[in-house]
């Protein structure tokens, strides 16, 4: 990554990634049967642009355009989830085998450290609370980083559409799988409570 963490070209990459995962997702779903799945998408949720940096973000405020498109992906990615799921359980496989495919797509080196692992996550993942510090450390030592989040927000997003917060961890550990598939490295989320932890180092 030539970017640094939550500067706003990364968090706009952040954004663009995984709204491209959520509109591919979408465009299946209504491939199988799910009519006008997109349109519907689009309508209760807005669309992003997906388009250049420069394109569409003010330079003068790049925060307000942020904050905007970033409630708008996690609400787009709750909303997607939530509906191809509650249409078919079965959508749960395809759904993991894409995310996950989207991580491995990213070609990640193979990591030798948790801190290594935790910045490759802070990278690509999406926190809508980038402005505000949201994250408490809980253990930090060679085998494993653990902590807790702030995920008010998220929560919202999820409600907002009758979903399950644990959908939103099954996202981040299919994506998280791929994102280590190269690296002894295993990624764990319950409760809001987060860890990174080596496979071996229990």
């Amino acid at each position: 990554m030539t970017e640094t963490e939550n500067s706003p070209k990364t968090i706009f990459n952040q954004i663009i990634f995984q709204d491209r995962m959520v509109t591919a997702l979408a465009e299946y779903a209504q491939q199988c049967g799910m009519a006008n799945f997109v349109e519907s998408l689009d309508m209760n949720c807005g669309a992003i642009p997906d388009e250049d940096f420069e394109k569409i973000i003010d330079p003068e405020s790049p925060a307000q355009f942020l904050k905007l498109y970033a409630h708008m992906a996690q609400d787009r990615l709750a909303y997607t989830i939530t509906n191809m799921l509650r249409v078919s359980k079965e959508f749960g496989a395809p759904i993991y085998s894409f995310v996950r495919q989207n991580g491995t797509n990213m070609e990640i080196e193979k990591l030798e450290t948790v801190t290594q692992a935790l910045s490759v996550i802070n990278s690509v993942v999406l926190d809508e609370e980038f402005d505000k510090p949201s994250i408490e450390v809980i253990e930090h030592n060679g085998d494993c980083i653990v902590w807790k989040k702030n995920l008010e927000s998220v929560k919202q997003s999820w409600t907002k559409c009758s979903g399950e917060i644990e959908m939103y961890y099954f996202y981040l550990m299919s994506l998280c799988e791929g994102l280590f598939a190269k690296s002894e490295i295993r990624f764990e989320v319950k409760d809001g409570v987060f860890e990174i932890r080596k496979k071996g180092g229990e």
